[in-house]
C-alpha cells in the first residue's frame, strides 16, 4: 500500500505543510523506484537499477506510528517478502529497523524498556529511545536556551543604557558655561527644564524613529528567508520587550538630564562665566 501524500512545497511552507494526492486513481498503477543518489533530498540515480512495483492500493491517512516521514518521500507499505524480493534493485543506504513499542500509559514505560532490552541482550547492535522523556528533555532544554538567551539580552541591554545614562550625563556637566550665559540673559530654572526636557526627547526619540525602517526592513528580509508568514510573526512580536526597554532607555536619558539640570541650576553664574574649563 502507498500513502498517497506528497508535500505541496509550492502552496504551502515547511512549518505548516499541506500535502496532495502523487497518484491520481487508475487501473494497474505501477511505479518504478530508483536507488538514492545520496544526500539530503540529492533525489534520485536514474542511471541505476530501478525496481517497477505495482500499487495494489494507496490511502491519503498517514498510520498512526509517530515517525517522521521525508515530506518530498512518498511512503510505502508492503510486506517484508516483497521488500525482499526488490531490495537487490534498490540497495539501501542505510538498512535500520525500528521497533515502535505503544504503551497504554506514560507509567508503564519504564517496565516495557526494560524487558525490551533484556530481550534483546549483547547479540544485537541497538538503541532504546524513550520518547516521552526525550519530549520533556528538549522541553527543558529549549527552557534552558531561553534563559540564557534572555539573561545575555538583559546584561547587553544593562550595558546600553549604563552607556547612554553616562554620556549623556557627561554631556550636560560640559555645558555649564553655556547655561551660565543663558541664565545672565534672563533664563529662569523652569526654561531650562523646558530646554532639558526638549533635548532629551530629541536625543531619546530621534535615533528610535530612525531605526524603525531599518528594522522593519530587516525583519521582512528575516522573515521572507526563514519562511514564516508575516502574521504569525506579528502574532509573536515582542511588543513588551521593545517598549518595555524603549522606556528604560527614555527614563536613563530623562534621569540624566534631570540630574545635570539639578547641578546647573545650583552652580554659580559668575564662577562658570570665568572657568574656561569643561567641567
Amino acid at each position: 500500500m502507498l500513502i498517497n501524500t506528497i508535500w505541496d512545497s509550492i502552496g504551502s511552507k515547511f512549518y505548516s505543510a499541506k500535502y496532495i494526492p502523487f497518484l491520481t486513481e487508475k487501473t494497474g498503477m505501477k511505479m518504478t523506484l530508483y536507488p538514492e543518489k545520496g544526500g539530503f533530498d540529492g533525489g534520485v540515480n536514474r542511471d541505476g537499477t530501478g525496481a517497477e512495483i505495482t500499487v495494489a492500493a494507496y490511502s491519503e491517512t498517514v498510520p498512526n506510528l509517530r515517525e517522521e516521514y521525508n515530506k518530498y518521500g512518498v511512503v510505502q507499505i508492503m510486506p517484508l517478502t516483497a521488500y525482499q524480493r526488490i531490495s537487490n534493485s534498490i540497495p539501501l543506504k542505510e538498512k535500520t529497523m525500528y521497533i515502535n513499542i505503544q504503551t497504554d500509559s506514560d507509567a508503564g514505560i519504564g517496565e516495557i524498556e526494560k524487558k525490551a532490552v533484556s530481550m534483546l541482550g549483547s547479540n544485537y547492535d541497538y538503541m532504546v529511545e524513550n520518547r516521552p522523556d526525550a519530549e520533556k528533555r528538549n522541553i527543558e532544554i529549549y527552557d534552558y536556551y531561553r534563559k540564557i538567551i534572555g539573561a545575555v539580552c538583559v546584561l547587553l541591554a544593562c550595558i546600553g543604557i549604563a552607556n547612554v545614562f553616562a554620556n549623556t550625563l557627561g554631556f550636560v556637566f560640559q555645558r555649564k558655561r553655556e547655561f551660565a550665559r543663558y541664565q545672565s540673559i534672563g533664563l529662569t530654572p523652569n526654561g531650562i527644564m523646558k530646554m532639558f526636557g526638549v533635548e532629551m526627547l530629541i536625543i531619546g526619540v530621534k535615533p528610535i524613529l530612525l531605526s524603525i525602517p531599518f528594522n522593519a526592513v530587516f525583519i521582512l528580509f528575516a522573515v521572507n528567508r526563514s519562511g514564516v508568514e508575516i502574521s504569525e510573526f506579528m502574532e509573536r512580536l515582542p511588543v513588551f520587550s521593545t517598549v518595555a526597554f524603549t522606556c528604560f532607555v527614555l527614563l536613563a536619558i530623562g534621569i540624566s538630564y534631570f540630574i545635570g539640570s539639578k547641578q546647573i541650576k545650583q552652580t554659580n553664574i559668575t564662577d562658570a562665566l570665568k572657568n574656561d574649563a569643561l567641567f
